[in-house]
């Protein structure tokens, strides 16, 4: 017995091979080539759509926690005060201090 007829006996008692199965055959249509699953999978999860998805991942946390606040000034500057030179991050950070902690901060 050849091992392609072997393995189609195997199926036969089994049931692999049928649709649905969960074996890797599954995700290859009849020709053998990969399924609309496995390519729609594999566009999914390409190398650059990952990591595009990290990077916007990446700035929103910065941006949700401050850390992008000194850029965010710089851009900030340069748009709108283009003639006078930014602080510097010490002095930014600084005058953040100041300015979050100089009022009345409390719940009640």
């Amino acid at each position: 017995m050849s091992g392609t007829a072997a393995r189609e006996a195997v199926e036969a008692r089994t049931g692999a091979g049928a649709i649905g199965a969960t074996d890797a055959r599954a995700v290859k249509d009849a020709t053998g080539a990969p399924g609309a699953r496995a390519v729609a999978l594999g566009r999914l999860l390409s190398p650059r759509r990952v990591g595009a998805a990290c990077r916007a991942f990446w700035r929103a946390l910065r941006t949700v926690t401050g850390d992008d606040a000194y850029e965010r000034y710089l851009r900030h500057h340069a748009e709108r005060h283009a003639g006078s030179p930014p602080l510097s991050r010490r002095e930014f950070f600084e005058s953040e201090q100041r300015r979050q902690w100089s009022r009345i901060n409390r719940c009640c």
